[in-house]
């Protein structure tokens, strides 16, 4: 109820999942909410589940889990579902500069 409240209060926002990524945890058309705030002061850590820009495509935002971090700031991602998955064996690792938010819970 608590994370319901944020998002009204505008701190929290909403995602809704568009492709199959993340299969079978997260699915199409379900949505979560994130917390946009939560790595201004802290590193993502191994296993959260993270909004971000595409690294090629700025306007397409990526929902995957950090596999790792490395001391500089760069993260690892990958898709649970790793057919369906364009993660960091594509395109690398994602600097903590597009990353978007943490993944909270499934919106009510």
């Amino acid at each position: 109820m608590v994370d319901v409240l944020l998002w009204l209060l505008r701190r929290y926002r909403r995602y809704r999942i568009t492709g199959n990524s993340m299969m079978p945890l997260l699915h199409p058309p379900q949505e979560v909410l994130i917390n946009p705030s939560a790595y201004q002061q802290q590193l993502p850590l191994p296993n959260e589940i993270v909004i971000a820009s595409h690294p090629y495509e700025p306007d397409l935002r990526i929902i995957k889990r950090v596999l790792f971090v490395e001391t500089d700031g760069r993260c690892y991602l990958q898709g649970d579902n790793a057919d369906e998955s364009q993660d960091s064996k594509q395109f690398g690792l994602l600097p903590l500069t597009q990353i978007q938010g943490k993944v909270l819970c499934l919106f009510p």
